[in-house]
């Protein structure tokens, strides 16, 4: 019946409207369309390019004449932006956009009429309890006034998220159909279902269902769970059923391992298990802990783990959390609500919720479609953190930002905030290993050095007499390498000194140069060790292309620097 109608009002102005359909209308809408989208009774007329202010009105006033007495109102201070674009927008009761184009075109330089569209918030789902969960708004997941992380993905069902816990509660609503996967290692008489809540809290945090007007979204909350329970009725659970839980969930195909739990003795059954699931490409977070300390937590402690910390409302450290240069980054953790048992919702604060947020983003990253790999992956979360207060000391990249890692950016130029530590190297050592700060208390780990301008002057000592003069020492061996993590660079110069004699030089003091391919340049000093060797790391760098350390001096009280080697080059491709 609709069309009947808007064919019997073509019909009665058929030439107008054969040229609105060519030049002003790109594609045909019925009025029914139009009910849907556009708000009623509004409409934006635009008038051709130079028309002055009075035209405009004297057009609009031609338009209400031919309209008859319905009134045709400016909308106010939209249209002081508006004019910017030769447009206003306009009020008309009991009208529509046919009968606009059929009375106000070719009027007074008006060039185009069309509804004033609705739109709508975007990044929002239509769960009622989003409001509460402000830490998706704090990182960007979700946004009530612009674009969020949910403009790009909301996960891809492709993607797995295993979290090892106390188990989920499947029959929780919000959870309905998302874990595909489960299996026990506590020996549980409940089996994999959760008795705690702390499982189901993690599991609504990363994936509760969106979009189904009930209670809370997860994060990414089209991605699918495996549910891996690793810790007992009571909260508790061993190393190795974690173990265990981390190689099931790699071999069942999850892209990210989720442990909001910790322990404080390292492992190696843990450690191995944590290094079989990177070898298969899985990225693994882990809680700090919320012991308000810079101990490390395990398997938060292990190198290759993404470590997290919590955050609150204020967008710094929670109180709680851990910290230090050994965690990653950052996320709210403070009063976060999510599913637990029953049916229920509650708020749980601390870095289990910090690291299932991160995890939510991590698959919403893998199911962005712009990495292929866990180091891009990583790459994208720490990259794009924001730089929150305690970034770089107590958290290394700061604070999680999900809008922000889902879109493909540029790696950004590290600054020069970056420093060398200077390292005695320990022969046993792995190059980018942890690093032991030099016992000389006259040392400044990665602060600048002042290089003496005399050649033969020992800093802080007297001048040589004629017969030390004799005594030379030189760098008889210069080497550069490197190791990959995350797509992060850490570059290690080691340098080997000797006498004129051909001995092995402990104790002598080495300050060296090394220029990055940006042309950032970074200076630092250290002591030799028993082996006469000492190694200077610059840790965490993004570019690629030359690296060139150059030594600068090589002092030791009663010997003269003689320059033989002086400098090495890398190159990263």
């Amino acid at each position: 019946m609709l069309k009947v109608n808007l064919f019997r009002l073509i019909g009665r102005a058929s030439l107008i409207i054969f040229f609105i359909d060519i030049f002003f209308v790109p594609k045909f809408i019925t009025l029914a369309q139009e009910n849907q989208i556009a708000t009623p009774n509004r409409y934006i007329i635009t008038f051709r390019k130079n028309t002055s202010s009075a035209q405009r009105n004297g057009a609009i006033g031609i338009m209400q004449a031919r309209l008859g007495k319905r009134q045709i109102r400016q909308t106010g201070q939209v249209n002081t932006h508006l004019q910017k674009i030769n447009s206003v927008s306009v009020e008309i009761t009991d009208t529509n956009i046919l009968q606009m184009k059929t009375y106000g075109l070719g009027v007074g330089g008006i060039e185009l009429i069309e509804p004033d569209y609705k739109a709508q918030k975007l990044g929002e789902t239509n769960d009622p309890d989003l409001p509460k969960l402000w830490g998706l708004y704090t990182m960007k997941v979700a946004s009530n006034e612009g674009t969020s992380a949910w403009n790009t993905t909301n996960g891809a069902n492709s993607v797995k998220v295993a979290v090892l816990d106390t188990g989920v509660n499947t029959a929780h609503s919000d959870l309905s159909g998302v874990v595909v996967q489960s299996a026990d290692f506590t020996n549980s008489p409940s089996g994999s279902s959760d008795m705690d809540g702390h499982g189901s809290h993690v599991t609504g945090a990363i994936a509760a269902v969106g979009n189904n007007n009930l209670g809370i979204s997860g994060i990414s909350y089209g991605v699918k769970v495996l549910n891996g329970k690793v810790l007992g009725d009571n909260g508790y659970g061993t190393y190795s059923g974690i173990a265990s839980g981390i190689i099931w969930a790699t071999d069942n195909g999850a892209n990210v391992i989720n442990m909001s739990l910790g322990g404080s003795v390292n492992s190696s059954t843990l450690n191995n298990a944590i290094d079989y699931a990177i070898s298969h490409g899985v990225v693994v977070i882990a809680a700090a802990g919320n012991s308000n300390s810079s101990i490390k937590s395990y398997p938060a402690g292990y190198d290759p783990v993404v470590s997290v910390a919590g955050t609150t409302q204020s967008d710094v450290k929670a109180s709680w959390s851990n910290y230090g240069t050994w965690v990653d980054i950052a996320a709210p953790g403070s009063s976060i609500y999510s599913t637990v048992l029953g049916d229920s919702y509650a708020y749980y604060s601390g870095t289990s919720m910090a690291t299932s947020y991160v995890s939510g983003i991590a698959g919403l990253v893998w199911s962005s479609g712009i990495c292929s790999n866990p180091d891009c992956v990583l790459s994208q979360l720490f990259t794009t953190a924001d730089p929150i207060t305690g970034t770089g000391s107590q958290f290394k990249y700061g604070r999680v930002d999900a809008q922000k890692s889902v879109l493909s950016l540029s790696i950004p130029t590290p600054t020069a905030t970056l420093t060398m530590t200077p390292t005695p190297t320990d022969p046993t050592a792995t190059p980018g290993g942890p690093t032991t700060i030099p016992t000389d208390p006259t040392a400044t780990p990665g602060g600048p050095t002042t290089i003496p301008t005399d050649p033969t002057a020992t800093p802080g000592g007297p001048t040589p007499s004629p017969a030390a003069a004799q005594k030379t020492i030189t760098a008889s061996l210069i080497t550069m390498s490197y190791i990959t993590r995350y797509s992060l660079y850490t570059i290690t110069t080691k340098v080997t000194v000797k006498d004129n004699q051909n001995n092995l030089m402990a104790g002598a003091r080495v300050s060296i140069s090394t220029k990055m391919p940006n042309n950032f340049n970074f200076v630092g000093s250290g002591t030799t060790n028993s082996s006469g060797a000492v190694s200077f790391i610059l840790r965490n760098s993004y570019a690629k292309g030359t690296y060139k350390s150059t030594i600068t001096n090589i002092s030791k009280s009663g010997y003269i620097y003689t320059p033989t080697i002086i400098g090495e080059t890398i190159t990263i491709q």
